[in-house]
């Protein structure tokens, strides 16, 4: 049975690789609606709420005709931890936006979490879960039991890994 490694992500957390790898995936696949997710109170500011859901809408779409080609595990990875600033942008849009008495647009930049997962997936995950399974340079859970009647499967430890 071939051991899979627990992976650090850059702020030190461990994680299992299968759960990484897809959760990475799924944000790649919807990466515009991803990482703008501390963009989007903030632009509910300057421009009508609805330009910004169908400019973000518009580029999740564009993206997801070519994410399954290029995946870049590390640059995903980053857009988790820029992703967290929406806990610090989405709280100040809502003061601002109820301050300058918007209070519905204060009410959509709270749930912008929840309309920027409404906005993607649209690319399928799986090839793209491949992908970064390849870039930490271990087979995918159907693929072990290939590998392991492979004579010259090799064990991954912790040590191994690049991150």
């Amino acid at each position: 049975m071939r051991l899979l490694p627990r992976l650090r992500t850059p702020d030190g957390w461990r994680v299992d690789p299968g759960k990484f790898c897809w959760l990475r995936a799924i944000e790649w696949a919807s990466w515009p609606a991803f990482v703008s997710q501390p963009v989007i109170p903030l632009l509910y500011l300057i421009y009508p709420w609805w330009a910004v859901l169908l400019t973000v809408g518009a580029l999740t779409l564009v993206w997801s005709r070519f994410c399954a080609r290029f995946a870049n595990l590390k640059l995903a990875m980053y857009g988790v931890l820029f992703a967290r600033a929406k806990w610090l942008t989405i709280p100040t849009a809502c003061v601002l936006l109820v301050l300058r008495h918007h209070p519905v647009l204060a009410a959509l930049a709270l749930i912008t979490p929840v309309a920027a997962g409404l906005l993607g997936p649209t690319a399928p995950v799986g090839p793209i879960e491949m992908m970064f399974y390849e870039q930490i340079c271990i087979l995918a859970p159907d693929q072990e039991d290939a590998a392991s009647a492979n004579s010259d499967a090799i064990d991954i430890r912790d040590e191994d890994i690049p991150f």
